[in-house]
């Protein structure tokens, strides 16, 4: 099938990437002037820097997005989530299979993030395919990876903020891949999420994993509540799914080996 992928630099996008060229598709990725190939630069793609005149493909991902961060304006949400959301949509051919990344926080927008992805949702008109992923960690994840650097620093003296009943979804990469394409071609919303665990299960597995003692100290809750105090379950994918133990060796072997966290990485 002739694919094409937006956001394909980014985690997730470069996993499926390799993933799609690895079973033989015929792959193409939109990128900008200033795209960060690195991670699938090695792989046999084709590149395009426009969203006009879509309707060679078969299916198209639209994973694109800025990640929610301080000071960023809303127009940086605006552009991967809505505009080129539409773009897409109008420049496509009518057979053709589209796939929208969303976000599970969509269900409790409070940010612009939220917001402009639930934005794009709502211009596919209940057509095609809605994916929503919420906490994605794996080979590749930059955006947790200050969690295993700080818990690996600290060890059994990383603060667990709360009491660490507070519950989280960790899902690996690979699961969420495989559940990407194979929704391809469902209309409707498809939910991407681990099963629950607290967040001391999960801080724990994650020292394990680095090879340092279990945190203990637990503080109280500030006037906002981070990544740590938060709630976040969503509707789980329990079937054929790598435990969370093996997700995390996978993951902070690759850290190891990149050089991102200190035992056992080249010095």
């Amino acid at each position: 099938m002739k694919v094409l992928l937006t956001g394909a630099t980014g985690f997730i996008g470069s996993h499926l990437t390799e993933r799609l060229c690895m079973v033989g598709h015929d792959v193409t990725c939109f990128i900008r002037p200033t795209s960060d190939l690195q991670w699938i630069r090695h792989l046999p793609v084709s590149y395009r820097h426009d969203l006009a005149d879509l309707c060679q493909y078969d299916v198209i991902y639209h994973l694109a997005g800025a990640l929610g961060r301080k000071g960023l304006p809303i127009s940086a949400y605006i552009e991967p989530h809505i505009n080129m959301t539409r773009r897409i949509i109008n420049s496509m051919n009518k057979h053709t299979k589209f796939v929208y990344m969303s976000s599970a926080w969509v269900s409790c927008p409070k940010k612009s993030y939220e917001f402009t992805k639930l934005a794009g949702e709502q211009l596919l008109n209940g057509t095609h395919t809605i994916v929503r992923p919420g906490f994605v960690y794996g080979p590749g994840d930059f955006h947790h990876l200050p969690v295993f650097q700080w818990i690996e620093k600290l060890g059994r003296f990383f603060p667990i903020v709360g009491n660490g009943k507070n519950k989280v979804c960790p899902t690996y990469i690979d699961d969420v891949i495989n559940i990407l394409i194979k929704a391809t071609g469902k209309e409707g919303i498809i939910p991407i999420a681990g099963e629950p665990i607290t967040m001391n299960e999960f801080i724990w597995a994650v020292a394990d994993a680095v090879g340092v003692p279990r945190p203990f100290i637990h503080i109280p809750i500030g006037p906002k509540k981070d990544f740590f105090a938060t709630e976040r379950i969503f509707p789980s994918t329990k079937k054929d799914t790598i435990p969370l133990n093996e997700g995390l060796s996978t993951t902070t072997d690759w850290y190891k080996q990149n050089n991102l966290l200190v035992k056992g990485g080249k010095q």
